[in-house]
């Protein structure tokens, strides 16, 4: 039953990335971006191989099947938070961690879903804007490689592109529901890795300078 809530939301955001591909993007970067998810579902089949992550990972995963609990102890590695640990706990043993890495090829399927959007309110010429955007993204060597490792790049890019997403949003639709999804995101964020702590700074600005009295009695 895990396994179904899992694999469903993932499955969604592949069938969403591509009704978004298909009416917001030129024919020819819908194909590249196509084939580098095709690609990158390959690397995610293969087994983990990011050592150092594997390793804490493992050491996690081995307290808690011996003792039936996840003994405090001091993990000094950022890439594995408890809370990235323990949200996959219960597919760790199907295959070699395949689903684990699926899960990262979903936070950048949403991501480019998140760009798209982005791209789309900030530029008149759209298409050419959202095309430069997406394949300014996809052809990062750095994405490629955080695209289907067991690391948290991805979804810390995810927060922050949803963080960015839902201040534009709140000026351009539903305040309250902006208000909800930027605190989600935000929250999403600072589960997953310390290094979101940057984004702070503007994020407390902005709360400053957009958001009213009325807003938070709305929300």
């Amino acid at each position: 039953l895990y396994l179904i809530f899992y694999i469903l939301p993932i499955i969604l955001v592949i069938l969403s990335l591509y009704k978004e591909l298909s009416n917001h993007v030129s024919f020819y970067v819908k194909i590249v971006v196509i084939f580098n998810l095709l690609l990158f579902m390959t690397f995610a089949y293969a087994p983990p191989r990011n050592a150092d992550s594997m390793r804490v990972w493992l050491a996690k995963v081995n307290d808690i099947i011996l003792n039936g609990e996840k003994i405090l102890r001091p993990y000094a590695h950022y890439n594995t938070p408890d809370a990235f640990t323990l949200y996959h706990l219960p597919v760790i043993q199907i295959g070699d961690g395949q689903l684990f890495q699926l899960s990262i090829l979903a936070c950048f399927s949403s991501i480019l879903i998140i760009l798209i959007k982005i791209s789309q309110s900030y530029n008149n010429n759209k298409i050419i804007f959202v095309n430069l955007c997406l394949l300014l993204f996809v052809f990062n060597p750095l994405i490629t490689l955080g695209a289907t490792v067991i690391i948290t790049d991805m979804p810390v890019i995810l927060s922050f592109a949803g963080i960015i997403y839902s201040m534009i949003y709140y000026n351009k639709g539903n305040k309250s529901h902006a208000i909800i999804l930027v605190f989600l995101f935000l929250a999403f964020g600072l589960n997953i890795k310390y290094n979101t702590l940057m984004i702070l700074p503007a994020f407390f600005y902005w709360l400053l300078t957009n958001i009213k009295i009325k807003d938070i009695k709305n929300f």
